[in-house]
């Protein structure tokens, strides 16, 4: 897994802090193409921060599993035979080959295709051909199991890892814009993942996607085709999205709502505000608590 804190090669402190001028707004187009500048983020952000798993719902039971990825580290989330979630390198520990191939599912153990390991659902190496003859039996199995995550922990049911061991507790990392997300998320109860995985590549930056989240500019333009077949709201103008920041870079955008239209909200009895939020077409309407 990639080393959290190590430097990345030809980039001191001052070069990275020049890339960006808070001052004048203005950001240098080499943080979305330089390689340099992108495995840096992959070791001092990816490696260091909490990154989202998968859902509760979709590893239900003892064994099931769900593949996703750490930065470039691609990561097995299981459930294993005590209940608790792990989340695995997905990764042979003898030469580096890839455990699982299914996108998710159910397993017993996980076994590598190419010399026939086998690893417990937490992790341990349980299984090892020709231990003897190959081996002469001076194999360590128990310092051979495969990679975890440092931590592993959930809210509301939406699991999240970090490799860094030193890396804050989940809340405190969440900060309170990123746990009224996640709360606001599960506002009107329990949530459940809809079976399968549903993929788009986009060749871009990583950045370039999470800026296009809180970005309200492009809508009436980017999305005019939605728009124009009912799709989408037409009501929707950059001037009346807001967009909430908080620590760690966390954010949560959507409709503004004016101080006049809030105490509207807030002057409603239970029965109507229900009516308003089953009537709304765009989603329902967050009601302050």
């Amino acid at each position: 897994m990639t080393e959290a804190g190590q430097a990345a090669p030809d980039l001191d402190p001052g070069t990275v802090a020049a890339l960006v001028d808070t001052d004048r707004g203005l950001v240098d187009r080499a943080i979305y193409s330089d390689e340099r500048i992108y495995h840096l983020e992959l070791q001092r952000i990816f490696a260091r921060s909490w990154n989202f798993m998968c859902h509760e719902s979709q590893i239900p039971n003892v064994g099931d599993y769900f593949i996703n990825y750490i930065g470039e580290d691609q990561v097995i989330v299981v459930r294993d035979k005590t209940g608790e979630v792990r989340v695995l390198l997905n990764s042979c520990t003898h030469r580096g080959n890839t455990l699982c191939r299914a996108e998710q599912g159910n397993a017993k153990s996980f076994t590598c295709t190419y010399h026939g390991w086998n690893y417990d659902l937490d992790g341990r190496l349980i299984g090892v051909p020709g231990r003897k003859p190959y081996y002469r039996e001076a194999l360590q199995e128990d310092r051979l199991g495969l990679a975890k995550a440092a931590q592993v922990a959930h809210r509301n049911g939406f699991y999240f890892a970090t490799l860094d061991p030193a890396a804050p507790p989940l809340d405190e990392f969440l900060g309170e814009v990123g746990r009224i997300g996640l709360d606001t998320m599960t506002l009107y109860g329990d949530v459940t993942a809809i079976d399968g995985v549903q993929k788009n590549i986009v060749d871009c930056n990583w950045k370039i996607a999470v800026d296009n989240i809180f970005d309200w500019y492009h809508v009436k333009y980017t999305h005019v085709s939605a728009i124009s077949s009912g799709a989408m709201s037409a009501g929707i103008e950059p001037m009346n999205q807001m967009v909430m920041l908080g620590e760690f870079g966390h954010g949560i955008s959507g409709p503004m709502v004016t101080a006049e239209q809030q105490a509207a909200l807030d002057a409603m009895a239970p029965e109507e505000f229900a009516k308003l939020n089953s009537s709304v077409a765009d989603g329902p309407v967050p009601r302050p608590q």
